[in-house]
């Protein structure tokens, strides 16, 4: 039911006197502060929705939004949207996030702003430590495992103001890269629509970033954990050249494919993040190798702009799409493969992608082409059988996962402080079983102590401990860097996706047949973004129209260039390619209630005889906005917001005041 203020408006006291004695009529006006001023000075709810880091930045820096307030609007949204509709993308908010933005506010009062990132709130994803909140991974078993200092990639931030919000929920151990389920936090839903997966194994990060649960968030990606659910979630998301962010204090899945990277709603609040996160780590050998202070350079925002796009030429896989006509009704064929290691042959479906993300990618090259791009199809330049013989050389290279040995190094990291000491004790926990494949391992044949661990890092290679994997990934990464060089190629773009989100009931891949997602970024470490591309029709499957998105990647250490064509990109299609998920819309504004309820109590106060001669128009229009004021739903924040700046703006009309 809808709560409504009633006011009596039968005799409006409209009349007063302006000018006191003494004081002149320019003198009287300039004391006074019109309504409207007064309501631009709230930082309203509807101003929360989809706000960028500078948006934020400015409203602090003006004085109508201070970083404590603005996390306590985050933490409100969390609260309603999340645990009520089930979302289940948090995992828990941080107890010291309210103190760590009163801290960030009184530097600012005192002139100390330490850049973009000062006092924004960012979800972490719970398998980064931050001091003093459980890194769990998603695991029931890790509910206690405290760390009692912050990964190196949080203190960088922290370094650059940002407050850590809370920590998002995960796929279990980050096995899943199609759905974020575990069972300390449930199983996330895409906001999109709720039956329907958010993409793994970021995807609680993924969720709340859409969701405006935070500004941005932070994932981690081994095989496509930061893409997927950026493409599933309508958002860009980077996964960085390998070793441009550190790993150290992260729980591993696999340490050499591994990178952390920011979530955002926009390239540049993704470039924010990324440059305030990089940097070399004295504790993770990947940075120094990969030289992380040098690949940063002197960051990624300052380069950003609409005419980037200019001159840049984009590779396309145009066969990642898997048609070069229209596609035909069906979208599945049936072809007979060669298989190249049985000599065999057997039937196999041949997929098409569905019709809709077929024509959402033609309107991404369409969108490219107008900010700037030259888009030139390298289908028949870079063979597809090659990239797959490149992909299974690096794969199959290495004799031993390296699972074990990544976990116990976690906790031989932590020390005193981890709660397990082997992979070993932890699956010996009796936690978590049937949610993550972590529980295949042979518990007879895991060591007992890391010390006992076997190291699988026995080659040496630039000096460090490796796989004998890592070569072959080097070498598969400089093929592709001089093809791109060779070819005066900016980036190389692709569809990833044949369909859109899968339903949670049957979350199957819904990947193109060539998997590039899992090739250029995990097997030769080179930099890769989501572009979002808008969202694909109704139909008789999909109730609800769903996002997808393309991906784009770039040599090592390219992050630049990824992110000036993510930011050319959006600002030539951001209007039609993002949208806030309906089920969470802004929440109601007890600021801007609050102020209409002054406001129409006031000029109810007001005497009317005078004035309704003077000005009856003005008059008129007043009186009209009073009546739609006073029977406003105030439930609604748009339309107690736009009642209250009709009102405003016709009470200072007949006072001759101006905004």
């Amino acid at each position: 039911m809808k709560k409504r203020i009633r006011y009596s408006i039968i005799s409006f006291l409209l009349a007063f006197s302006l000018i006191a004695p003494g004081i002149t009529q320019a003198e009287a006006k300039a004391k006074k502060v019109s309504e409207v001023q007064k309501l631009g000075k709230i930082f309203t709810t509807i101003e929360l929705q989809d706000a960028t880091i500078d948006e934020l930045q400015a409203a602090m820096n003006a004085g109508r939004l201070t970083s404590k307030k603005l996390t306590q609007m985050y933490i409100d949204r969390i609260r309603v949207y999340d645990e009520e509709l089930k979302l289940n993308s948090i995992i828990s908010v941080s107890p010291y996030a309210l103190s760590e933005a009163a801290k960030f506010d009184k530097e600012r009062k005192q002139g100390k702003v330490r850049g973009p990132l000062h006092g924004i709130p960012i979800i972490v994803k719970d398998n980064i430590d931050v001091k003093g909140i459980p890194t769990t991974a998603g695991s029931l078993a890790l509910y206690h495992s405290v760390p009692d200092k912050d990964s190196f990639i949080i203190k960088k931030l922290r370094a650059a103001g940002a407050v850590i919000l809370g920590k998002a929920n995960m796929s279990e151990f980050a096995y899943s890269a199609v759905n974020s389920e575990s069972l300390l936090g449930g199983e996330v839903r895409n906001p999109y629509d709720t039956s329907r997966v958010p993409g793994g194994s970021s995807g609680g990060t993924g969720v709340a970033v859409t969701c405006n649960f935070c500004a941005a968030g932070l994932g981690t990606d081994t095989g496509g954990s930061i893409r997927i659910p950026s493409l599933c979630n309508n958002l860009y998301g980077i996964r960085p050249s390998k070793g441009l962010t550190s790993i150290a204090g992260v729980i591993p899945l696999v340490a050499e494919k591994d990178v952390t990277g920011p979530i955002a709603r926009t390239p540049k609040d993704l470039s924010y993040v990324l440059e305030s996160m990089s940097g070399t780590d004295p504790e993770d050998d990947y940075t120094s190798e990969a030289g992380a202070d040098r690949l940063l350079g002197k960051g990624y925002s300052a380069y950003l702009s609409k005419k980037a796009m200019n001159g840049k030429r984009i590779g396309v896989f145009d066969g990642s799409i898997n048609s070069h006509e229209i596609p035909q009704k069906d979208d599945v064929k049936t072809a007979t493969v060669k298989m190249a290691e049985a000599g065999e042959t057997e039937e196999k479906e041949w997929v098409y992608p569905d019709n809709r993300i077929y024509y959402m990618a033609m309107k991404t090259y369409a969108n490219l082409r107008k900010a700037g791009a030259e888009l030139m199809d390298i289908s028949g330049l870079i063979d597809d059988d090659w990239i797959q013989a490149e992909n299974n050389t690096v794969i199959k290279s290495i004799k031993k996962s390296t699972g074990e040995y990544d976990i116990n190094f976690y906790f031989h990291r932590m020390g005193d402080m981890a709660t397990y000491r082997t992979l070993k004790q932890l699956i010996q926990s009796g936690l978590d079983v049937n949610v993550t494949n972590l529980y295949s391992y042979d518990v007879d044949k895991l060591a007992d102590s890391f010390e006992e661990t076997q190291n699988p890092y026995t080659e040496i290679v630039n000096d460090y401990a490796r796989t004998v994997e890592w070569q072959n990934m080097l070498n598969f990464r400089q093929k592709m860097d001089d093809l791109m060089k060779e070819n005066n190629l900016d980036a190389i773009l692709y569809l990833p996706t044949k369909t859109v989100p899968s339903v949670l009931t049957d979350p199957g891949s819904q990947l193109n047949k060539n998997n590039y997602i899992w090739i250029f970024g995990p097997q030769a470490g080179l930099p890769e973004i989501i572009l979002p591309m808008g969202f694909a029709d109704k139909d008789e499957d999909t109730p609800n129209e769903l996002p997808s998105g393309m991906a784009l990647f770039g040599r090592f250490g390219g992050e630049k260039t990824l992110l000036q064509i993510a930011y050319a990109y959006q600002q030539q299609a951001g209007h039609i390619i993002r949208r806030v998920p309906s089920c969470v819309p802004a929440l109601s504004d007890g600021k801007v209630n609050m102020f209409l309820k002054k406001l129409v109590n006031k000029v109810s106060k007001w005497k009317s005889k005078k004035l309704e001669k003077k000005t009856p128009i003005r008059f008129r229009l007043l009186e009209s906005a009073c009546l739609k004021a006073s029977d406003v739903d105030m439930y609604n924040p748009k339309e107690v917001y736009e009642r209250a700046l009709e009102l405003a703006e016709a009470f200072d009309s007949v006072r001759g005041l101006s905004a």
